[in-house]
């Protein structure tokens, strides 16, 4: 659904974000926010599993896991 919003409002946000810069700049902007943000479901996963094992009282491998991104 991320994926979904960026490809439809990506550049309103770029514009947003990056109002002055020049249409390269933004261009390259857009390139970037659509890429990266194919991996938010791998860091979201990520995340949960981390807070997972922190929660279970685990903190040695998430701190390896992490430490090793």
């Amino acid at each position: 659904k991320i994926a979904t919003l960026i490809h439809h409002f990506g550049e309103q946000i770029i514009d947003f974000v990056a109002g002055d810069a020049t249409t390269d700049v933004k261009a390259l902007a857009l390139t970037y926010l659509e890429l990266t943000v194919l991996s938010y479901p791998a860091a979201a996963i990520t995340l949960i599993g981390s807070g997972a094992l922190r929660g279970a009282g685990n903190t040695k491998i998430p701190l390896l896991i992490n430490g090793s991104l």
